[in-house]
């Protein structure tokens, strides 16, 4: 898979491909595989680092030219569902980061409470 416009938008905000690898639960070697061997990336992966990335996942595919600076795509905002790395698992969840937020903070109450029991 061409990667060109995931590298392109992580370096521009100052992020690594290590650091989108981890926000998907791979190794951090998973992006460079990626491009030399032609993987194609799971489209949950791609829900992941588009919404950290602030745009969609049919822009760093090459679906699109629209790379959602006119604030469509604006970090934050629900524009489809929000992908979450929970462990070895994968969470899809229609949500704001606010939202976000407080669904981690009620999870961890949650196994705070399962621990004590």
């Amino acid at each position: 898979m061409n990667t060109e416009r995931i590298v392109k938008l992580a370096k521009a905000q100052g992020k690594t491909l290590t650091y989108l690898c981890t926000l998907i639960g791979k190794p951090k070697w998973y992006l460079k595989d990626v491009r030399t061997k032609n993987i194609n990336i799971p489209y949950e992966y791609l829900l992941i680092i588009a919404n950290d990335l602030g745009t969609s996942p049919e822009y760093l595919t090459f679906e699109t030219d629209d790379d959602g600076s006119g604030g469509l795509y604006e970090k934050g905002l629900p524009y489809g569902p929000i992908v979450c790395n929970r462990g070895s698992s994968l969470v899809i969840k229609q949500c704001s980061t606010q939202q976000l937020k407080k669904y981690e903070i009620l999870m961890e109450a949650i196994k705070e409470l399962e621990q004590g029991s």
